[in-house]
């Protein structure tokens, strides 16, 4: 399949609708990257070899959240306020609640508040808008349209229910915004793509500035610290970014393409950031020696009998237990738009956590997101239904919410 839904980092695509093509390679916009082939880690723990599947005496169980002909576009959750975003194919970007019971949003349309109509069309950016949290309250981010079709940065605050926007000075031709979720920061810090592909930042309090990070691509915001891992265009290593001194530390060296490098702090690791990053269908995963020295934990393979790919993963924590939920597909890119299945796997091994989400019947399921709010934790996830292989007005894409039994 072409041009199909890209929920995470892509470069190349939107450098050539906005600006023109640029000299980014494939891999930024999450095609061509991918080596299936890459060795895995000598000694690796592989998931579906060693985990136990604890589906037995548990009964997947997902409800549709959204209408059944809607078009909800790249939804972003944010549990602590009970909250989802989602764009429309018009570009019209909305804000819904989600109860912290059921899971259920309301209103059942999706429809709660409008927030903005000058979102980049997702067919033009393939993704939507982030949340951004600190001390001074949530934020959205979002590539917004200004004149001449010029693609800038958008900036959506809260004040007493009613919420106000403004463009981030300096962004024009600038797209892809991710904000950092650290609530003991000052101000959020944003990071986001220039007309090269390169990953850049700021934060958001008045006087600051944009910092280009050299060489970068696939960026990733540490929860709970002022960091990001990216990967290094050159060597497709895993680099660590320190916002405080601006500098950056290679954090891998073993064999394989990275992609996707997700870190946080793991209180089953004694509080030791730990991270993982894609090596071909797997996910390596590392544990914190010291400082910005890492060391090689397991290898997690897809424990899907069908599906031996992981793609989309992202890692959540419940009850001081890391996980990392993901789809299982046949493809390295979530993007292709076949059949796969939402699972959640326990990151320590010892743990034995391997629970498949999603049920029995063969569906194209996307962009699966953890969602660990005040009652229990659900898992939502895409469901194309119609006109695949291109985003268009005809599309048809529907929210569901998967029980996870934790």
């Amino acid at each position: 399949m072409r041009c199909p839904f890209l929920w995470e980092h892509v470069a190349l695509v939107v450098v050539c609708v906005f600006v023109g093509c640029s000299n980014a390679s494939s891999d930024e916009s999450g095609r061509g990257s991918e080596q299936p082939g890459d060795s895995q880690e000598p000694g690796a723990t592989d998931a579906g070899d060693d985990l136990d599947d604890n589906t037995q005496d548990f009964v997947a169980a997902c409800s549709v959240v959204s209408p059944v002909d809607g078009f909800i576009g790249d939804p972003e959750y944010n549990p602590a306020a009970g909250s989802v975003t989602w764009q429309e194919f018009s570009g019209a970007l909305w804000l819904a609640s989600i109860d912290p019971l059921t899971g259920d949003i309301a209103p059942s349309t999706g429809k709660g508040v409008l927030l903005a109509n000058d979102v980049a069309p997702l067919n033009r950016t393939f993704n939507a808008a982030e949340w951004g949290y600190s001390m001074s309250g949530d934020v959205i981010v979002y590539t917004s349209i200004g004149t001449n079709q010029t693609p800038q940065i958008s900036v959506l605050t809260e004040n007493a229910g009613i919420w106000t926007k403004q463009k981030l000075p300096g962004t024009d031709n600038y797209y892809n915004p991710r904000a950092s979720k650290t609530r003991t920061d000052e101000a959020p810090i944003v990071h986001f793509l220039d007309a090269s592909s390169n990953i850049v930042w700021r934060d958001l309090t008045p006087s600051g500035v944009i910092t280009a990070i050299p060489n970068s691509t696939d960026g990733h915001w540490v929860d709970g610290v002022q960091a990001l891992t990216y990967i290094d265009r050159t060597s497709r290593q895993v680099r660590y970014y320190d916002i405080a001194t601006a500098t950056s530390t290679e954090i891998t060296t073993d064999d394989g393409v990275k992609q996707r490098p997700y870190m946080w702090i793991a209180p089953d690791f004694n509080d030791k950031l730990v991270f993982f990053a894609r090596v071909g269908n797997d996910l390596r995963v590392y544990v914190q020696t010291t400082g910005t020295s890492f060391e090689y934990l397991r290898t997690i393979t897809s424990p899907s009998t069908d599906y031996p790919v992981i793609a989309s993963p992202e890692p959540v924590v419940r009850d001081g237990v890391s996980y990392v939920s993901f789809m299982a597909s046949t493809t390295v890119l979530e993007t292709d738009n076949v059949p796969a299945e939402i699972w959640l796997v326990s990151v320590d091994a010892t743990v034995g956590f391997s629970r498949r989400l999603s049920q029995d019947a063969v569906e194209v399921r996307t962009d699966p997101e953890p969602y660990d709010g005040t009652g229990p934790m659900f898992t939502y996830y895409t469901r194309v239904e119609a006109n695949g292989e291109e985003l268009t007005e005809s599309s048809v894409l529907v929210s569901l919410r998967c029980a996870v039994g934790l």
